[in-house]
């Protein structure tokens, strides 16, 4: 569907739910949807104002809370985010939404054992559920737990084939394993099913590098920072690749771009690039 096309079908959604409040102005469900189509268009500000009306309106709306609880997560406010996903629990412990989003939440502030306690429970609730199986997978993944990470790439796989999130973790697996033929296949399904999905040609031109396919690998960093123009990673990966291939030059000027956007943490790259274009 193209952009326009669905840019489109969200204004009318909108215009359909503000007209059914015209008639019915105490009604929950109107603006919870409005909440749903602003959220779906990743404007969280709007998003948490009508879910906020929504559980005004209608205290006991689990959805409501969960879903201003997702808005809050996305917008940065990780704070307020908790307070939304743990009130829509205690109103429907079996909610499985909001049993992984908070799942997601705790593992994003180090909480691993809560975060994995949550996944556990969705998944219980729900066996089929793929998001949890996924959020899991990156759980065990950033745990170096590679085996279980994979069922559980796996089975989300199974239940749903075109997720591209899954390929491109599963993929990032395989080249940790040093499987980076088998890494590659994943990230070009991830790019079939996404072909704007930036961190999918990141990780692939990194294959490509392990495979000393240093053009292929150049290549893809380049479509990646298209697409991202600030990820520091793709110009430092960029930068060894042009070294690699001989094209010196243009390896400084790579460097040179990674130092702009370079986070302060990462001290280790910073000196190689810096000690490269002769800069202290």
């Amino acid at each position: 569907m193209g952009s326009s096309t669905q840019k489109g079908q969200y204004e009318q959604a909108l215009a359909d739910f503000n007209q059914a409040l015209k008639l019915k102005p105490e009604d929950a469900d109107p603006y919870y949807m409005m909440g749903v189509v602003y959220l779906k268009q990743g404007q969280h500000a709007p998003a948490i104002a009508d879910f906020t009306k929504a559980v005004e309106l209608a205290p006991n709306f689990a959805k409501a809370y969960c879903n201003r609880g997702v808005a809050y997560a996305m917008h940065g406010q990780f704070d307020q985010a908790l307070p939304d996903l743990n009130k829509a629990l205690s109103l429907n412990p079996k909610y499985s939404k909001a049993l992984y989003m908070r799942g997601l939440l705790y593992s994003q502030q180090k909480r691993n054992d809560q975060a994995l306690a949550d996944f556990n429970r969705a998944l219980e609730i729900n066996a089929a559920n793929d998001k949890a199986l996924y959020f899991r997978g990156v759980l065990y993944f950033s745990q170096g737990r590679y085996d279980l990470a994979l069922t559980d790439f796996n089975q989300a796989l199974k239940i749903n084939p075109k997720y591209a999130e899954a390929y491109n973790n599963r993929g990032s697996i395989f080249t940790a394993k040093g499987q980076h033929d088998q890494a590659i296949t994943d990230f070009n399904q991830a790019l079939q099913i996404d072909p704007r999905y930036a961190n999918a040609y990141y990780n692939r031109g990194v294959a490509y590098y392990n495979k000393s396919l240093y053009d292929k690998a150049i290549g893809d960093f380049n479509k990646c920072l298209e697409l991202d123009p600030k990820l520091a990673d793709a110009y430092f990966s960029k930068s060894l690749a042009l070294e690699a291939a001989g094209r010196q030059a243009e390896a400084r000027d790579s460097y040179a771009a990674f130092l702009r956007y370079a986070p302060p943490e990462a001290k280790d790259q910073i000196e190689q690039a810096r000690s490269k274009i002769g800069r202290r």
